[in-house]
């Protein structure tokens, strides 16, 4: 079951293309705002910036807030992959992939690792999770 979602996810984007936060809500649902959209308890894709997110879509770097940290948890403990956009300009959102959680870090050497670099200070992260292909 699984791999036939995976399968209908591949088909519903085109990796490169651009789309706008209208197009991707219509295909998966969830939030146009929140950069990590749920929907029915599951994260439904990761719209991201690199500005927040400069090693994007391998690395995402969850920031802090009441709905953001439960978000990035929900996304780390996630077995099922989602689709992986990054913003190029207003409204416009390159598709990278689909890509599932390989690993999270809240603290620790890993942690400080992909947060060095990134232009953000580490207070302001609450979660690292790295991201693979499928």
């Amino acid at each position: 079951m699984i791999k036939s979602m995976l399968l209908e996810g591949v088909r519903m984007f085109s990796i490169g293309r651009d789309y706008t936060r209208n197009e991707i809500h219509a295909k998966v649902g969830g939030s146009k705002q929140s950069y990590l959209p749920t929907r029915n308890g599951a994260v439904v894709a990761a719209c991201l910036t690199q500005a927040l997110n400069p090693r994007a879509p391998r690395v995402i770097l969850c920031g802090r807030g009441a709905i953001i940290e439960p978000t990035g948890e929900l996304l780390a403990q996630q077995l099922d992959a989602i689709p992986v956009f990054l913003k190029r300009d207003v409204n416009r959102w390159e598709y990278q992939g689909h890509f599932k959680a390989a690993a999270s870090y809240t603290s620790g050497p890993a942690f400080d690792r992909h947060v060095a670099g990134s232009g953000r200070p580490s207070a302001e992260v609450s979660r690292v999770v790295e991201m693979r292909d499928v």
